[in-house]
């Protein structure tokens, strides 16, 4: 049987893990590919503009990306 993910209910998803599991954003996204048998390669695309930047703000605390200036 094929799995259709929809992404307005992965970020749904991933919100809800954020808030009950008081986990960070990256957590939460690496939570629900192992709980959906995803790989994190393929969850970018379904993913919204503020959840894409929350990730970004968090990598650039934990420097893996570099820090960009913001306004």
């Amino acid at each position: 049987m094929v799995r259709v993910f929809k992404s307005d209910q992965i970020c749904k998803d991933i919100e809800t893990l954020v808030e009950t599991k008081r986990v960070n954003y990256i957590d939460a996204v690496v939570m629900y590919c192992d709980q959906h048998q995803l790989d994190t390669t393929d969850i970018p695309k379904f993913l919204n503009d503020k959840i894409k930047a929350e990730i970004e703000i968090e990598a650039e605390g934990l420097n893996i990306i570099p820090k960009k200036s913001r306004l």
